[in-house]
């Protein structure tokens, strides 16, 4: 999960004056746990936060700790999110830490770009962390579409990827992240496995997915609502004329 946390990093009425910590909070295996955001500069001197949660998860909390040393994980705000959106960025207002809505990355550069692909499998099935057109699509929209890192960008930079996936079972059991490949490999395998195009989403993938259905049922329907009308107009014409 990421965030883009505008909110400030110091607090005067603290007697520590101590920073904070943006992290993570979620209950799994009969357990709370919280995760310590890592973080990655932009290009443009933005930083972006992010930390793993088990794929499994739903919901979870964005905290804001005490960043000393032997605070006990004080917390100085907590955000709750009721339902995660998959690929997506979170972003935090500048003046109220719980107001978070999901947001557009713009001018995203290779090394963010790199950071985002790595916490997803090539070909996994979960819309959690794996290449399903409804994750693929909402990181394209995210991170992709106004990106700043050129293709040559992507090309030149490597990330850690699994290999294997096939001759294992078609699982990631037991594999590790132990061979190189540019940012562009990663991102294109993902839309191509996910029935994504570089220039829009795949039409026919749409249309086998829920919004696509809704819209051919809507559009037979609508097809026949209208042949009925036409042929009961058809019938009543040539009853009329046959009297």
């Amino acid at each position: 999960v990421w965030i883009n946390n505008a909110t400030a990093h110091f607090y005067d009425n603290d007697e520590w004056n101590t920073s904070c910590v943006n992290s993570v909070g979620y209950y799994y295996e009969n357990k709370w746990c919280v995760s310590i955001c890592k973080d990655v500069a932009n290009g443009d001197g933005v930083k972006y936060y992010y930390a793993d949660i088990p794929y499994q998860l739903n919901s979870f909390n964005f905290y804001r700790l005490s960043g000393n040393e032997n605070h006990n994980y004080l917390i100085y705000e907590d955000a709750r999110i009721n339902q995660i959106t998959f690929g997506c960025c979170y972003y935090s207002s500048v003046n109220d830490f719980n107001d978070i809505s999901t947001t557009i990355v713009y001018g995203a550069d290779a090394n963010l770009l790199a950071a985002v692909v790595t916490a997803y499998l090539t070909y996994g099935k979960d819309n959690s962390n794996g290449s399903t057109y409804s994750t693929v699509s909402q990181l394209k929209a995210t991170w992709f579409d106004n990106m700043s890192a050129s293709k040559e960008d992507l090309k030149n930079t490597k990330i850690l990827d699994y290999t294997g996936y096939s001759a294992n079972g078609n699982k990631y059991d037991g594999l590790t992240k132990s061979s190189s490949f540019s940012v562009n490999e990663k991102w294109n395998t993902m839309m191509s496995n996910a029935g994504v195009n570089r220039s829009g989403l795949n039409f026919l993938s749409w249309l086998t997915s829920t919004d696509g259905k809704v819209v051919i049922t809507l559009s037979i329907t609508g097809v026949v609502v209208i042949a009925i009308f036409f042929i009961i107009i058809l019938l009543r014409k040539k009853r009329n004329s046959a009297e």
